[in-house]
């Protein structure tokens, strides 16, 4: 009788042990379990490239290329407060080495132009990143008497609105924020733009992809 009353004791006790154990760690593993988590592609298969043409007139039209990175939640809770910002890119230059330039933050808006403000689980979501689209620069081509539009790579930055990045090699890093997600998250944007072909997406001009932290940290870094 004894050691019964002992036995239920020690189990009543162990049970309510256990009860006070869920109650304080089970938040916690309910932040661990239902955690956003994101992945970013970039690519034309991906409807991440959309080659745009605004009819200005009857006989004029202007072209442009809108580059998107995709975020894809694979986690299992809605990222809250959610915000993209670039403030950086690289060059590549002639000898290979990549240079680094930076501007104050600028954040990132959706292709229908709105700010993100949170991102579900299993759904694609889109920002536009960067542009081609006609400069302001023109030549005359040797022999022809013809002028030559030229198409540069252009991001979205503060306060001017957009520069111009040119032609050439970039890598873009695209910084992700979210009120329930530790850390920032970064997509390495890297994007070839040559204007040699005029405004298209054709890959021996173009191409788009998105590389690794270890990859963007390992590229040469020119003086």
């Amino acid at each position: 009788m004894v050691l019964c009353c002992i036995s239920a004791e020690w189990l009543t006790a162990i049970g309510t042990v256990g009860t006070v154990i869920i109650a304080l760690f089970l938040p916690l593993i309910r932040i661990h379990w239902y955690r956003p988590k994101f992945t970013f592609s970039s690519s034309k298969k991906d409807n991440c490239v959309e080659e745009v043409v605004t009819q200005l007139d009857t006989s004029e039209h202007e072209k442009m290329v809108k580059i998107r990175l995709r975020i894809t939640n694979i986690g299992r809770g809605v990222a809250r407060s959610v915000s993209f910002y670039v403030d950086s890119y690289k060059q590549k230059r002639g000898d290979e080495s990549f240079v680094q330039q930076n501007f104050l933050p600028t954040k990132l808006k959706n292709h229908r132009g709105e700010f993100i403000q949170s991102i579900v689980p299993q759904l694609n979501y889109f920002v536009d990143v960067a542009c081609v689209r006609k400069s302001d620069e023109m030549s005359v081509e040797n022999g022809s008497g013809k002028a030559k539009q030229f198409y540069k790579l252009y991001i979205p930055t503060e306060p001017e609105g957009f520069r111009e990045l040119g032609v050439g090699t970039f890598v873009i890093p695209v910084k992700c924020y979210s009120e329930n997600v530790s850390g920032v998250s970064i997509a390495y944007l890297k994007i070839l733009w040559d204007d040699s072909k005029g405004c298209t997406t054709d890959p021996q001009n173009f191409s788009v992809s998105i590389i690794s932290e270890s990859n963007y940290n390992n590229l040469k870094k020119g003086e």
